[in-house]
């Protein structure tokens, strides 16, 4: 498998820093983060004070 790093940080991405999604037929997608879960946690805090002001 393919070494990963984060888009943002350059910091190292393992086979956890994924986005599950169950489906309503109850299959699931697996799709890899492109950052890590800091960065995502920063970029979703920055998105909602952008859509408040």
């Amino acid at each position: 498998m393919k070494r990963r790093k984060c888009a943002k940080c350059g910091a190292g991405l393992t086979s956890k820093d994924v986005l599950k999604m169950k489906f309503e037929d109850g299959s699931w997608q697996v799709v890899p983060l492109p950052v890590c879960p800091d960065c995502l946690v920063k970029q979703m805090i920055e998105q909602a004070r952008r859509s408040t002001y």
